[in-house]
């Protein structure tokens, strides 16, 4: 330490433990790592754009759903949402990827909104892209045929059929509430076509839900 006109100067050396070790045995010394604390306010990500494409597979074309986004600041994953029409919004699995894709799109226009989430959990506001006219196949999907429920020792069965012409549908949506309201649905499964049943165990006797479905 010295001073001069009343102005103190420190020197030092920052200190390591490993430094002994190093010195008497020659043992590697590793950087030790540096915690950046996550901001309390995430950023939204940017430039949410729509955009689709057609393929060609075994003489059928098909359309698909193209997002792609701006990365956000401190983001480590992303969730995104979309919807044909202003119908319900659909969940696109968590990603840390900068877009999705969606095959086998219907005509009509679609939205789509992302957010950006950081290592603590916190997320951003949603950032919403320009609504777009895409072209695909006309009309609607088809509705799932007979859906009904069957009670079973400490579970539920779910059946349903499939009507002519969905060679292309990707899954069935199931959803479940024990209330027969819209806002009380939460997602059960997602089940691949072309599987037609799902097993719910595991509950107490005397339950009751109620089952909407969709492709």
């Amino acid at each position: 330490m010295k001073i001069r006109n009343n102005t103190y100067t420190i020197s030092g050396a920052i200190h390591n433990p490993d430094n002994y070790e190093h010195i008497d045995a020659g043992a590697r010394i590793d950087e030790r790592p540096i915690t950046v604390i996550p901001p309390k306010v995430q950023p939204a990500p940017k430039n949410v754009r729509i955009s689709s494409y057609t393929q060609v597979d075994q003489g059928i074309a098909f359309t698909t759903l193209r997002v792609d986004w701006e990365a956000a600041e401190s983001a480590i994953a992303y969730e995104a949402e979309w919807r044909r029409d202003s119908g319900n919004w659909i969940n696109s699995p968590r990603t840390s990827t900068l877009g999705f894709e969606v095959n086998g799109i219907y005509a009509g226009r679609y939205q789509v909104r992302v957010r950006a989430i950081n290592a603590s959990e916190i997320s951003s506001v949603w950032a919403n892209a320009e609504e777009t006219q895409l072209n695909g196949k006309e009309g609607n999907p088809p509705k799932p045929l007979n859906l009904r429920a069957t009670s079973e020792v400490w579970g539920i069965t779910l059946n349903w059929g499939f009507d002519a012409n969905t060679s292309d549908t990707l899954k069935t949506e199931l959803q479940y509430s024990p209330e027969n309201t819209a806002d009380s649905m939460q997602l059960l499964a997602d089940v691949p076509y072309p599987l037609k049943s799902y097993r719910m165990s595991g509950y107490k006797a005397g339950v009751r839900f109620y089952f909407p479905q969709r492709w």
